[in-house]
């Protein structure tokens, strides 16, 4: 099984456990701020940011103009990222090398949706 799928196996259908949780969603958010001072993360960081900033005003409810399917996949993303057992494990050398590839494969399926999101936010 390949890398994506995997993906759209495994996270995927985890996100489902927080699309009608805020709370839970709320945490997730909270834990993956602790991710952004990760070196292994800087060059996809603002790409990062832009999945967490429009999923948290999903969340807060500020921004309804979304598709469930996009909330569904950048909460999968999200999971991933925070995940320290993910295809590469995050405590091992290189370990967020997957996380940053996964990000920018996620801001590329996304692009359309965050160019919408990222208007309706200016």
């Amino acid at each position: 099984m390949g890398v994506v799928e995997t993906f759209k196996e495994k996270w995927l259908n985890k996100s489902g456990e927080y699309i009608n949780n805020p709370a839970k969603t709320r945490t997730l958010l909270e834990s993956v701020t602790k991710m952004f001072s990760k070196d292994g993360l800087k060059d996809v960081l603002e790409d990062l940011k832009s999945i967490v900033s429009y999923v948290r005003d999903i969340t807060n409810g500020s921004y309804k103009e979304y598709s469930a399917t996009k909330l569904a996949f950048a909460i999968a993303v999200i999971i991933y990222v925070v995940s320290p057992l993910d295809l590469i494990p995050d405590f091992m050398p290189g370990g967020l090398v997957d996380d940053a590839a996964l990000i920018t494969w996620a801001v590329k399926q996304l692009q359309d949706e965050l160019r919408k999101y990222r208007y309706w936010k200016s």
